[in-house]
């Protein structure tokens, strides 16, 4: 069960204000498959963010990339954070580009889309074609939308919101084909903010804090206590990919923030920049830079000549599975957006979430939505179980206008911002795996042993290509025989027409098991 992290506008802001040196060092994509312990919740915390996308202006320094889609990137600062797309280099003004996004010669893109750089940087699409799910094409897969010369999902695409010709502001992502402010931001003078950290709307908009003052979990005080100072932001640097490890350090290209370290969420691989998923990724199949032929797909990490197995559907020559694939959601290239997660082929919000306002919240603690979609706390705006109230229960604590239980609640596990990522829930003040998990890698993420094609049975234990893993065991996928050591479908196959190893002639070929001519 992994947490939403949020997006810390306000802190970028206050770290681009005071931050007077270099970044510290990035984050790294190692990813050892050995069982570690789990985060711990004592020192530094604070609100979770995800890599925000979208543009932003900084001070003197280098020019970042564009961001959410397409948006124009802001000018960095002097190895400081940058526009849409993160932070700039060290000096260099190198953009870290948001979730889907890739760097193509320091221009933040979308791979899936842009007709220029379709697939990989170098890949550009003929004037009579479009750009598909990231191949070059002659018309867009349904149910997407042709726009100029790419294909997207007018539901999702923040450069194409409702319409081609709609583009959201910077800080806005689109969910339901609406632009909205993501899950845990708060509109303020028409730029989304996080009202735990923003010194400029501390609690509420328009609400400044003092030149000395932090803001902390939506209060102006003197320290940040258990979090982090950065700016006069106080934040969690061991869960927030804005500030990850330290202020100012951005996880890029899709990554979250988990024990202070920059990685890729549970079987996601970061290749150029970008985490992908190995068994399916049509650019990166089986391995980073292994690129499938354009008459092949990518089947269980293989690039195999033929149509995707099962319940698979190919997208862009990637065979996913429709049914739970938060990026292909029921179709080719529905994404699920405003913290909606795919399920039974439909997105929708997990965890009891309720989808308002085209993102997710906890109606029980949302003064926003308390007790349901546009219920609206006010004088004060404290929510408490789905009710507002004038003050927290005596086993609650007030975190940014909402009551929660910091012995359960995964975006307050211990303190207020003190946010459980890598799927860990909060259990007595502690972030912990779910009980049908491991701890796996460094650093270390809650893996499902049983399903997980990485980590099968145990954290070190990965399948083969072609393998998948059910019930803690590598097996092949339903209709496929294991014939020398890799899956086959006897079927069609004229090397293991019917049995392993029975071949066809030269002049047959394998229907349905039998050789025929």
């Amino acid at each position: 069960m992994t947490t939403s992290p949020r997006v810390h506008v306000a802190a970028i802001a206050a770290v681009l204000m005071t931050m007077l040196t270099g970044l510290y060092a990035g984050c790294s994509d190692d990813t050892s498959e050995t069982a570690s312990a789990g985060p711990t919740t004592s020192g530094s915390g604070g609100g979770g963010a995800s890599t925000s996308s979208s543009s932003s202006t900084g001070a003197t320094g280098g020019t970042a990339g564009a961001g959410n889609t397409g948006g124009t990137g802001g000018t960095g600062g002097a190895g400081g954070i940058g526009g849409a797309g993160g932070i700039g280099g060290a000096g260099g003004g190198e953009p870290i580009c948001g979730g889907g996004e890739i760097d193509c010669g320091g221009t933040c893109v979308n791979p899936q889309t842009d007709p220029n750089h379709c697939g990989t940087c170098a890949t550009v699409c003929a004037a009579t074609e479009v750009c598909d799910l990231g191949v070059c094409a002659m018309m867009c897969t349904m149910p997407l939308t042709q726009c100029g010369a790419s294909c997207v999902d007018l539901n999702s695409d923040a450069s194409h919101c409702g319409d081609c010709a709609i583009a959201c502001p910077a800080t806005q992502i689109c969910s339901g084909g609406a632009c909205v402010c993501d899950a845990g931001l708060d509109l303020c003078g028409g730029t989304c903010v996080d009202l735990s950290n923003d010194p400029a709307n501390c609690g509420a908009c328009g609400t400044t804090c003092a030149a000395m003052e932090v803001c902390n979990a939506g209060v102006c005080s003197a320290n940040c206590g258990n979090l982090t100072q950065c700016g006069n932001s106080c934040v969690d640097i061991a869960s927030d990919p804005q500030n990850c490890g330290a202020c100012g350090n951005v996880c890029g290209g899709g990554e979250i923030c988990v024990n202070s370290q920059c990685t890729c969420d549970v079987d996601l691989t970061l290749c150029g920049g970008l985490c992908v998923d190995l068994q399916s990724s049509f650019q990166n199949c089986g391995a980073c830079g292994t690129a499938c032929a354009a008459s092949e797909t990518c089947q269980l990490g293989a690039c195999v000549a033929a149509s995707c197995p099962g319940n698979l559907i190919s997208c862009g020559g990637s065979c996913v599975n429709p049914v739970g694939d938060d990026n292909n959601c029921g179709a080719c290239g529905v994404v699920c957006t405003g913290g909606q997660t795919c399920g039974n082929s439909v997105c929708s919000c997990p965890n009891g979430g309720t989808l308002c306002g085209g993102v997710c919240v906890n109606t029980d603690t949302d003064p926003g939505n308390c007790g349901g979609c546009g219920t609206i706390c006010t004088n004060p705006a404290l929510c408490s179980q789905g009710a507002c109230v004038s003050m927290c229960a005596a086993n609650e604590t007030l975190c940014t206008n909402s009551c929660v239980d910091t012995t359960t609640d995964p975006s307050n596990c211990g303190g207020c911002g003190m946010v459980c990522s890598g799927g860990y829930i909060c259990e007595g003040s502690v972030c912990v795996c779910p009980s049908n998990s491991t701890a796996c890698g460094m650093p270390a993420l809650c893996v499902n042993t049983e399903n997980s094609p990485a980590h099968c049975g145990d954290c070190t234990t990965k399948c083969p290509q072609g393998q998948i893993c059910s019930a803690s065991m590598c097996d092949c996928p339903g209709g496929f025989e294991l014939c020398g050591g890799a899956c086959t479908n006897t079927k069609t196959d004229p090397l293991n027409c019917g049995a392993c190893g029975t071949m066809c002639a030269a002049n047959q070929t394998c229907v349905n098991s039998a050789c025929t001519p």
